[in-house]
């Protein structure tokens, strides 16, 4: 059980940007942005025309991570999920960039399906848009 004031943070490493949100919930409903920020890197350009992610998209991603983790550090964040999407899922050398990620920098990176992607997505407009039916 959480007990309040919490920290928690995102790490989605996607097909055109990472993207890092840290919050700060005083309580289950209540929260106010630590940190949002964006690196941008085009994971899906190389993936979906060859198949996989150059040597340098890879090492490009790392070094985004590496800032992302300072960013835990920063605001003492223990709990976090970082998670990959469709680029990591159908790269051919996907589990290379988890496995990098996890050795290098210390974050575990949970590769996900895409109707799970799915789902994040409809609950992120969701709570941003009143959804009709």
């Amino acid at each position: 059980m959480l007990t309040f004031p919490v920290r928690v943070a995102s790490i989605d490493v996607g097909s055109n940007a990472l993207r890092f949100l840290a919050a700060e919930f005083t309580s289950s409903s209540h929260f106010s942005v630590l940190k949002q920020d964006r690196y941008p890197l085009r994971l899906g350009h190389d993936v979906f025309q060859l198949g996989r992610m150059k040597d340098n998209t890879i090492e490009s991603a790392i070094q985004g991570i590496k800032i992302f983790n300072n960013y835990l550090k920063d605001f003492k964040i223990e709990i976090y999920k970082a998670i990959a999407t469709s680029a990591v899922r159908e790269s051919k050398n996907g589990e290379e960039l988890i496995d990098r990620v996890r050795k290098e920098v210390g974050i575990t990176l949970e590769k996900i399906s895409g109707d799970e992607e799915l789902q994040f997505i409809y609950i992120s407009v969701k709570n941003r848009h009143h959804l009709r039916d």
